[in-house]
């Protein structure tokens, strides 16, 4: 028998299937703290609303999708338990109502089987066919999986925020919405990846306005922007300073911010503030989380960065993170397939802290993409393949470089990735960790004329004062030889 649940307009007028007025609010509640990347991205409201609310799917749907793109491995058992409970509720609901969940179940299924490139598209195409563009789910599950897949720096997110935010202008509601200064923060961030770096700035300034100073992410972009125009170090100092009170609160990006502060003290040769940070509050931050895989990126460049400027950093600090993320790094997790980026900084902490395993680390991502192409067909190939692929050149790039000193080999492999980067994910100023290693092995072997070329064409992108510190390096040497 067909049965027609009831259905309520959510905080953006879309229709939801929901028993009461409660359901919305605690959705509502959820969107906002996934928004602003509190603690538990907003899953305890979702939580509570399904547990409430028996006919709630989309309470179901936002946790698993919420879980599947920050990074939950493909065995999770909980996530496939979310997914099979939504598509239960959903079973016997007549077509005509459910529509909207039953694509973000799509859209989830597709992503958690790796094919996020088409459940990008499904988020995608559920933003533009809502009546007034307004499925703020849909544009923060799309804007976050374009991170992680590269995708952002094609302009996707800016493109799509830009459309969305013209609909909500002629709207009096969602021109007043609650939701505005984040679908700002989202436009702002988009631009300053595609390097629009003054009008990301107005935007972000413009979304901080609108939350009281509160939004995070709009901060965030502030870093970004500061981060890519040199000079602007000790501005961004004194902002993070200023700002922290309000940001601090925000635990599912702190680990994130405190990792932009230490990269500015980095840009001003600070170095000894940034490892006071990376003790006093990155590695809390980690350890609070329980080792969660973007923090420990975050954990990982820093001390990577520190190194590849020729700065001490004790192997004491290199354990520390194994030891609080051990789960991460453990022969299971090491075999599912995660975010490229991430699987980057997880061999950097291998080869610091335990070679061997990073050696069967690298058999392990060596197998997966021989099976992975010899299975995959068509769009799957084109759309995934080259990610994954680059994603294993990258990490044998690094084992060569940290665990065997081989940085020929590595250079080889990195300038041939030079151009294609971006497809292995991660913002502009997560990726530069890989440029610099580029950088870094060139000067090592000497190759001082192509280390120079590759700084200046890291400047030609990139005005950071780092650029200077490799070229002092590169001149030191070239004096050396003359000598």
């Amino acid at each position: 028998m067909s049965l027609s649940p009831d259905t309520l307009p959510d905080h953006t007028g879309i229709p939801v299937i929901a028993a009461n007025t409660d359901t919305i609010n605690l959705l509502h509640h959820a969107m906002i703290r996934l928004l602003s990347f509190d603690d538990d991205f907003g899953t305890s409201s979702t939580r509570q609303a399904t547990s409430t609310d028996k006919t709630c799917v989309m309470g179901l749907v936002m946790e698993a999708s919420i879980r599947i793109v920050g990074g939950s491995p493909p065995n999770d058992s909980d996530i496939q338990g979310l997914l099979d409970q939504a598509n239960k509720l959903l079973e016997n609901v007549v077509p005509s109502i459910g529509i909207r969940e039953r694509r973000l179940i799509e859209a989830a299924s597709l992503y958690w089987k790796g094919q996020r490139h088409q459940a990008m598209d499904v988020w995608e195409s559920l933003i533009y066919e809502s009546e007034l563009l307004s499925d703020i789910f849909a544009v923060k599950m799309l804007s976050t999986a374009a991170i992680f897949t590269g995708q952002s720096k094609y302009g996707r997110i800016a493109r799509l925020a830009k459309t969305m935010l013209r609909a909500w202008d002629k709207n009096a509601y969602l021109c007043t919405s609650e939701y505005l200064p984040y679908l700002l923060s989202i436009y702002a961030f988009g631009l300053a990846e595609q390097r629009h770096c003054k009008e990301a700035e107005e935007i972000a300034l413009r979304a901080l306005v609108l939350s009281s100073h509160s939004d995070i992410w709009a901060i965030h972009t502030l870093c970004q922007v500061m981060l890519e125009q040199g000079g602007r170090a000790h501005e961004a100092l004194h902002m993070l300073s200023k700002t922290e009170g309000n940001w601090k609160i925000h635990g599912g990006l702190l680990c994130h911010m405190y990792w932009h502060w230490a990269l500015f003290h980095i840009e001003v040769r600070m170095y000894e503030n940034a490892l006071e940070i990376f003790d006093k509050k990155i590695l809390p931050s980690l350890k609070k989380s329980d080792g969660y895989l973007l923090d420990l990126v975050d954990a990982v460049s820093l001390l990577w960065r520190l190194e590849l400027l020729n700065q001490p950093v004790d192997t004491h600090w290199w354990t520390s993170i194994s030891m609080i993320a051990k789960h991460q790094i453990s022969p299971n997790s090491l075999s599912q397939y995660r975010y490229n980026f991430c699987e980057a900084h997880v061999m950097v902490l291998l080869c610091h802290t335990d070679p061997g395993v990073a050696h069967f680390f690298l058999q392990t991502l060596e197998r997966r993409d021989d099976s992975f192409s010899n299975s995959a067909n068509g769009s799957e190939l084109i759309l995934q393949h080259q990610p994954r692929r680059a994603g294993l050149i990258l990490c044998q790039a690094l084992y060569n470089y940290f665990c065997e000193g081989k940085f020929e080999d590595a250079l080889a492999k990195l300038l041939s990735l030079r151009h294609c980067m971006s497809c292995i994910g991660g913002s502009r100023a997560q990726q530069d960790v890989f440029h610099q290693t580029l950088i870094s092995s060139a000067i090592r072997l000497r190759r001082l004329n192509l280390a120079s070329s590759l700084v200046t064409e890291r400047y030609q992108t990139k005005q950071s004062l780092v650029n200077q510190a490799y070229i002092e390096s590169i001149n030191h040497l070239k004096d050396y030889c003359c000598s």
